[in-house]
């Protein structure tokens, strides 16, 4: 099991986290879209995807977590970001956290050489479902997109 130093860190540093998450997005020419939503509100999602991994990893309730990342799917669909750049953030928080835990938390010990691959282990889980998630969420919301189309093309055809 995770320390609960690992826990407080993410809690604790989460807007430090954020703002490295943010500035990686920034700077990163596959995110031309996605680059383009306020940092504003990019910073309070880097942040709060941060405090939801110390809950998951302490009282891993998915289906929270398929609510909330759902709806970041359907909403970074109707905002017209390409699935692509929404997945490439997510991947960019993971590897932001894991970076900060690497280079804040851990000697060279056995025991934190065993906890840095328990952390790793868990928070690509964490991310797997994240992912997972937001996919489903972009793409019901473009399936029912498609659907709202072709029945306006429907009506409009009659």
């Amino acid at each position: 099991m995770l320390s609960t130093r690992l826990v407080e860190l993410m809690e604790t540093h989460a807007e430090e986290i954020a703002r490295a998450v943010l500035d990686k997005v920034r700077n990163d020419g596959r995110l031309s879209l996605f680059g383009r939503l306020p940092d504003r509100d990019l910073l309070m999602r880097f942040e709060d995807v941060c405090k939801r991994l110390s809950c998951w990893l302490s009282e891993g309730d998915e289906a929270e977590l398929a609510e909330q990342y759902e709806t970041l799917g359907r909403m970074r669909y109707l905002e017209k970001i390409p699935l692509h750049e929404v997945v490439w953030a997510a991947l960019l928080v993971k590897q932001q956290l894991l970076r900060y835990a690497r280079e804040h938390c851990y000697e060279q010990t056995a025991y934190e050489i065993h906890a840095e691959a328990e952390l790793e282990r868990v928070v690509n889980g964490f991310f797997d479902k994240i992912v997972y998630h937001i996919v489903h969420g972009y793409q019901q919301e473009q399936g029912s997109a498609s659907t709202k189309e072709r029945w306006e093309a429907a009506a409009a055809s009659r």
